[in-house]
Order: structure tokens, then C-alpha cells, then sequence
């Protein structure tokens, strides 16, 4: 939609337009899902190897409260950084950032 002479008018897309849309519209939630996957995979996998990496590093029970809760202070803090940048440069630039990083 678009606007001439104070009248709203629908814009008519290509059928080529539409498919381009859909296809960039995809990738953006295709690399969503996987950056959640591996966010949600790295925080369930870190309560589980943390067990037998205390036991190979002898970490004791505040080591390990340490590690864990710098895992989430890493995880929240970069939520925070990402939604900025997202903001500032578009989903389609920071979401393959963040995925590749």
C-alpha cells in the first residue's frame, strides 16, 4: 500500500516480487530457528558436562555455581547486545552474525 494524493492505493507486486519477499522472509526465520536451537542446546548441554568436567578439573560446588552463573550472565548480556544491534543494523545482518559466531 502506498499513499497519492491523500488516497491509500494497493500497490500490485510481481509474482517474481512476492517470491523474493518469501524466499529473504524464510531465511530470516530458518536462521532463527537454528540460533535458538543452539541456545537452547548449549544451556541444557552445560548442566549436564558440568559434572564430569568438575570431576576432571576437581572443581568444587562454588566453581561450579561460578561457571554456571557466568553462563547465564553471558547468555542474558548478549540477548541484550543482540536485540541493540538488531535494532540498529536489521535481523538479516545481525541473525547470520550471531549464528556464525
Amino acid at each position: 500500500f502506498y499513499f497519492t494524493r491523500n488516497k491509500l492505493t494497493k500497490m500490485s507486486l510481481s509474482p517474481t516480487h512476492r517470491h523474493t519477499e518469501l524466499k529473504s522472509g524464510s531465511q530470516v526465520i530458518n536462521l532463527a530457528i537454528l540460533s535458538y536451537t543452539i541456545s537452547m542446546s548449549d544451556r541444557l548441554l552445560m548442566s549436564i558436562v558440568i559434572i564430569p568436567m568438575s570431576l576432571e578439573y576437581s572443581w568444587g560446588l562454588s566453581t561450579q555455581g561460578f561457571i554456571l552463573s557466568s553462563f547465564g550472565v553471558g547468555y542474558l548480556s548478549t540477548q541484550v547486545l543482540g536485540g541493540v544491534a538488531a535494532k540498529k543494523f536489521g535481523s538479516r545482518i545481525v541473525l547470520p552474525a550471531a549464528v556464525l559466531a
